[in-house]
């Protein structure tokens, strides 16, 4: 851990890695830890991915609202851009916005294409990477519909879930 500098939320990410148990919201974020666990490497290969993955996302997305294809290529680089996309030193790569934002454009692409499994499956893996995905697949897509995904992280951690303990802990060795 010596070449990753950890801010308070990626240090809650990484003790969610090693199988402790995290405080709300961080406990709904168990995608990215289950998967990385306390890997640098397998953070910055999630990482990394992103970077394409917004980008390709984000073209799929513009071009499926009406963009034609320079517009749609316009687009991703002006989101690839933003400030907060690249994020503070502290959570990089130990962080879920990017992959959460690279994974929600592909839901809302999936979405507007009218391509409704690959959008609840994208959509939920979202969620699960970090459980305010749904509402910018919302803004993006220009419906409500995806909003009901805000309930899977609050119905599969409610006290009387089987899968509460695992949420509250996801990685057990």
């Amino acid at each position: 851990m010596t070449d990753v500098r950890l801010g308070p939320d990626a240090a809650r990410y990484w003790l969610a890695g090693q199988g402790a148990r995290v405080c709300a919201p961080f406990n709904l974020r168990w995608l990215l830890p289950a998967v990385c666990r306390n890997e640098v490497r397998r953070w910055w290969i999630v990482w990394f991915a992103s970077w394409p993955l917004l980008a390709a996302g984000a073209v799929f997305w513009a071009h499926a609202m009406g963009a034609d294809w320079w517009a749609a290529l316009a687009a991703a680089a002006f989101l690839v851009a933003l400030p907060g996309v690249w994020g503070p030193v502290s959570v990089r790569p130990v962080g879920v916005d990017l992959p959460a934002m690279a994974l929600s454009i592909w839901a809302a692409g999936f979405w507007v294409h009218g391509w409704w499994i690959p959008a609840l499956a994208v959509l939920a893996w979202a969620t699960y990477v970090k459980e305010t995905s749904p509402i910018w697949v919302a803004l993006w897509a220009w419906t409500a519909w995806p909003l009901v995904a805000l309930l899977f992280p609050l119905v599969l951690s409610s006290p009387g879930s089987s899968l509460a303990n695992f949420l509250s802990r996801p990685v057990s060795h």
